[in-house]
């Protein structure tokens, strides 16, 4: 008798994860390189340290998730949570971009990147003019923010900015895993039917 061996549901997530990687190099190159690629187009938010080790544990902890919740899902209930999260992260990353060219700047001899607040400090808002731009508040600050803008509003927008990254990229990896997912198990049915 030529039984088959049982698989447990860690063996199905190990061969899910060898089907991740095998899906081609702009999958992994999505979920894994573009957040440690960061550090070369520094695209990302200025804050906190360590902004790639924290995106791929929020991706790793999404494939997780997807791969324990939705394994046994449907062609239609994935496709529309696939069509959900490609056209929220169409719209946090297109939110992400706005935002991250409005309040962060570069300065300093290494170009350091850096938020900017919402809300100026009482005491800097009497200065500004026409002649006198919140931007050379920020220069003559020698582009010190916490001299410009209230403590609170560079908080909120640091939050908001790692906020909109972070999501963009788990929506991204629940579209790339709800994907090899349910094609991995149509494959298996239908190697198990001889087809």
């Amino acid at each position: 008798m030529n039984e088959k061996p049982h698989r447990t549901r860690m063996d199905e997530f190990r061969s899910t994860l060898a089907d991740y990687k095998s899906i081609g190099p702009w999958a992994l190159g999505g979920t894994v390189f573009v957040p440690l690629a960061d550090y070369a187009i520094r695209l990302g938010p200025p804050w906190p340290d360590g902004l790639a080790i924290i995106t791929s544990i929020v991706e790793l902890l999404v494939v997780l998730t997807v791969f324990h919740f939705w394994y046994r899902s449907s062609y239609k209930r994935a496709s529309r949570r696939m069509l959900l999260a490609i056209a929220l992260l169409v719209g946090c990353f297109g939110v992400y971009l706005y935002l991250n060219s409005l309040f962060t700047f570069t300065a300093g001899a290494n170009a350091a990147k850096y938020v900017k607040g919402y809300a100026v400090r009482p005491d800097v808002a009497p200065l500004i003019t026409a002649d006198f731009t919140v931007d050379d508040a920020l220069a003559s600050s020698e582009y010190n923010t916490e001299a410009v803008w209230t403590k609170g509003s560079i908080a909120v927008m640091r939050i908001i900015l790692l906020f909109l990254w972070l999501i963009s990229f788990a929506l991204l990896s629940m579209t790339i895993s709800s994907f090899v997912i349910y094609h991995r198990r149509k494959r298996a049915r239908s190697i198990g039917n001889g087809t």
